[in-house]
């Protein structure tokens, strides 16, 4: 079997990312934006589980065999520094997997954001300072 080109291999870990931030980060609005004014659940936090780990287990399927789909920067360097993939790969796998997670962020945006914007406007950060937001939780 012919060696993927690097091209291949950058391409297929910018998709893999991609869809893996558009389908598994986006699933958390996406299960609000649902359940409306409900409750948080188990069930809801089991279904945003559910939609990682089958993104995962489909680019797996599609883009493992050309670039091992890491799709995370912390398996790349990983397996750099295990002598899995050879360095001077790193860098474009690190580039490739960054656009991948901000074009997977973008596309949620794209199309979530006119739905989201009720969900986002109902917390309430009047009465927290800069100080305590970035602190402490603070308890009601």
């Amino acid at each position: 079997m012919d060696e993927n080109k690097q091209w291949q291999k950058l391409a297929a870990e910018f998709l893999g990312t991609a869809f893996l931030v558009f389908v598994g980060v986006g699933s958390v609005p996406a299960t609000f934006i649902l359940n409306g004014d409900a409750p948080f659940t188990m069930a809801s936090l089991g279904i945003i589980a559910l939609a990682f780990g089958l993104i995962v287990v489909a680019t797996v399927y599609v883009f493992g065999y050309i670039s091992g789909n890491h799709i995370n920067p912390a398996v790349t360097l990983g397996l750099a520094v295990a002598g899995k993939i050879p360095w001077r790969e790193v860098p474009g796998y690190l580039v490739a997997q960054i656009l991948g997670a901000t074009a997977g962020a973008f596309a949620i945006v794209g199309v979530l954001a006119a739905l989201a914007f009720g969900f986002i406007s109902k917390t309430s950060a009047d009465s927290t300072t800069l100080t305590e937001a970035l602190t402490e939780e603070k308890a009601k």
